[in-house]
């Protein structure tokens, strides 16, 4: 799936798109550029007008004061504006690394069938990829729909089964389960046996020790349950 999304041909679909978001970028910054020239040249006119007023004249004065400040304002928004405008943007890709990329996608299913290329590197190589994944769980009963959208452009679909609720809980060991059985064989109650597993080495599912209410649990859970007048550490028959 992934080899087929970023095969050389949709590579270079996907540098050509780029190229011409680059070329919107930059008449977008040119835009920009004409804006503050404009917002310079008031600020500009507006200060000629106060330095040609009359001092004299203080409500006037004044007044072209405020409009002056006020042009300033509106220019050093603008400039604000657009370094955040510059920051949000791609940053654009150099001829040498247009060609790195059409290299590299040459040799792709070398590089990633590669025993030196770490899954680590692979998980890199997706996550630069992938633009962005559609989950749907509902379509399908027991099944998960998997969409990734490639920057290249393609698109990509895959089903898998939905996990059963407990498959990823911890689980006490088979061989600790089947001790238990053979204890609860020997008519001992849950503390006897808790006591037995934890002496010889078993640990529960999460890597305890173990005690009766563990140990009446997994007996309970598996039909075992209490023998005729045999208790649990609690008194209970």
């Amino acid at each position: 799936m992934f080899l087929a999304a970023v095969s050389p041909a949709k590579i270079d679909i996907a540098l050509q798109a780029l190229k011409r978001l680059e070329a919107d970028h930059a008449e977008t910054r040119k835009q920009w550029d004409l804006q503050l020239q404009r917002a310079e040249y008031e600020v500009e006119l507006a200060k000629r007008r106060y330095e040609s007023a009359d001092p004299a004249n203080r409500l006037v004065a004044g007044e072209l004061e405020s409009q002056w400040e006020a042009k300033l304002q509106q220019h050093d928004q603008l400039q604000r504006e657009r370094e955040e405008m510059e920051r949000k943007q791609i940053q654009p890709l150099g001829e040498a690394d247009r060609q790195r990329i059409k290299e590299l996608t040459t040799n792709l299913e070398q590089v990633w069938h590669a025993p030196t290329t770490s899954m680590a590197e692979r998980r890199t190589l997706l996550r630069f990829l992938i633009k962005r994944v559609y989950l749907d769980g509902v379509t399908e009963e027991g099944k998960i729909r998997i969409d990734v959208e490639w920057h290249t452009g393609a698109r990509t679909t895959t089903t898998i089964d939905r996990l059963q609720v407990g498959v990823w809980a911890p689980k006490t060991p088979a061989a600790a389960v089947e001790r238990i059985r053979e204890l609860r064989g020997e008519e001992l109650d849950y503390h006897a046996i808790a006591v037995r597993l934890n002496d010889e080495g078993f640990r529960s599912a999460k890597g305890l020790d173990y005690d009766d209410r563990v140990v009446g649990y997994i007996a309970r859970t598996r039909g075992w349950g209490h023998k005729p007048g045999k208790s649990d550490k609690n008194g209970k028959s």
